[in-house]
Formats: C-alpha cells, structure tokens, sequence
C-alpha cells in the first residue's frame, strides 16, 4: 500500500525497532468506501456464513 500510495511508512533508528504508518490523502479518500465495505459484510454476516458453510460441505 505504500508503493501504490495509499501509506506513508516512517522507520525510526531505534531499539526495539518502530515503525509509524499513517494514511495518506490518496489512503483518506478510501476511508468511506472501506467502512461501506466493512457496514456491508456486518449487514450480510449470516449470509456470508452460510454461504461458506453450503461451499464447504460441497
């Protein structure tokens, strides 16, 4: 995600080592559809068990 520029990653020269991530602008600009997506799944949660459940017994 930060190669596509979604993250930014801040390494810092310490011990234990540490390292910070922070949306960018281009990663804010996803928040709404993400929490759409994540609303979405918790609305269709039973759906989706058994679905998985119907797949698996196949």
């Amino acid at each position: 995600m930060e190669r596509d520029g979604i993250v930014s990653r801040t390494a810092y020269a310490e011990f234990p080592p540490r390292v910070e991530y922070e949306l960018t602008t281009l990663g804010e600009s996803l928040r709404g559809t993400v929490y759409a997506l994540a609303q979405w799944v918790t609305d269709h949660n039973d759906e989706i068990e058994t679905a998985r459940r119907r797949y698996d017994t196949r």
